[in-house]
């Protein structure tokens, strides 16, 4: 519905306030509870700030008639009696233009004619157009002239009635019968399909928003099932490979003792031939020395035996 804004005129907006709780707190009588006016229960102000009605004053005045003071039904001081009596308390001018504002504030947001402030605006439904009744040749001529829009009646959901307008076009016999509503009910009904939408596009965001849900759900079910599969698989190769490390270990040992024993056994092998060889060698070396000495002596002894026999001689 483009056209409902493409013609929009001001709105008049209201204060969001409740206006019968601020009735209540401010713009009712404290002693007898009923709200003030501009007559009776004209709200008057005392000099202890609190403000009764006039109704309510001239009671309590009448009963302390024989006194020249009384004391204030709320805060209960004592307040001296004016020589006119409750005329002579002064008006209570917050509340009473507190009441006016009341009086004139517009609870409702009502769409006016740009044009013409004072008119309404109408929403023709059939031609998706907003016009008043004023400016309505203008805006909705064409379709009056043409006969298309000639019997304009107002289509509330709770009543169908004319509207209240002398200057509708008869409708005849070839007319289409349009539906004119108030711009108030065109918006209502707006907002009516736009919230039940609403509410269906939410239910679907909350259908969305389940399966989603579900689906992390899920999700962290799968996951902390593949974790603990992992970490399962994992400790058991763990095992594996801490048995298999063990089992090389002990083999290594077993190779590297049986090595360090036959190393060792030739080692002793080794030292018990070279001591051999050694005594071997210390024995030859007697040899030789010994036969060194004879080598030596013999011609000696050959030299003896020979100056011996030429003594003899």
């Amino acid at each position: 519905m483009v056209s409902l804004f493409q013609m929009a005129s001001r709105l008049v907006e209201t204060v969001m306030i409740n206006v019968d709780d601020f009735a209540d707190s401010f713009l009712t009588c404290g002693t007898c509870f009923t709200g003030y006016d501009t007559r009776e229960r004209a709200a008057k102000l005392l000099p202890c700030s609190h403000t009764v009605c006039r109704s309510c004053l001239d009671r309590i005045l009448e009963t302390q008639m024989q006194s020249d003071s009384f004391r204030c039904p709320i805060c209960r001081e004592t307040i001296a009696v004016p020589a006119g009596g409750a005329r002579s308390f002064p008006p209570a001018f917050i509340v009473n233009q507190l009441l006016d504002l009341i009086a004139t504030q517009r609870r409702d947001i009502v769409p006016k004619c740009r044009l013409h402030p004072n008119q309404e605006l109408l929403f023709c439904e059939t031609c998706d157009v907003v016009f008043c009744t004023e400016c309505r040749d203008r805006t909705h001529g064409s379709a009056i002239s043409n006969a298309s829009c000639t019997s304009l009646t107002v289509c509330d959901s709770q009543q169908h009635q004319p509207l209240e307008d002398s200057t509708n076009v008869p409708s005849s016999s070839s007319a289409l019968n349009h539906n004119v509503i108030t711009f108030n009910v065109a918006i209502k009904r707006c907002t009516e399909i736009m919230l039940y939408k609403m509410h269906l596009c939410v239910q679907e965001l909350d259908h969305a928003q389940d399966a989603v849900s579900a689906e992390l759900e899920r999700l962290t079910i799968n996951k902390n099932a593949c974790m603990e599969a992992i970490n399962s698989k994992f400790a058991e190769l763990i095992a594996l490979v801490d048995r298999r490390q063990a089992e090389l270990l002990d083999m290594v040992k077993r190779l590297a003792d049986d090595k360090h024993r036959a190393l060792t056994d030739q080692l002793t092998l080794i030292e018990s031939e070279r001591e051999a060889v050694r005594r071997e060698c210390n024995s030859i070396k007697g040899v030789v020395s010994q036969l060194h000495t004879t080598l030596v002596i013999q011609p000696l002894l050959q030299s003896v035996i020979w100056i011996t026999g030429f003594i003899a001689q």
